[in-house]
């Protein structure tokens, strides 16, 4: 659960540098 967590976590910080 926590790795998935983190996994997520990590996708949505790239998200938002991508739209920056």
């Amino acid at each position: 659960m926590v790795k998935r967590f983190s996994a997520k976590h990590v996708n949505f910080v790239g998200l938002l540098v991508k739209m920056k």
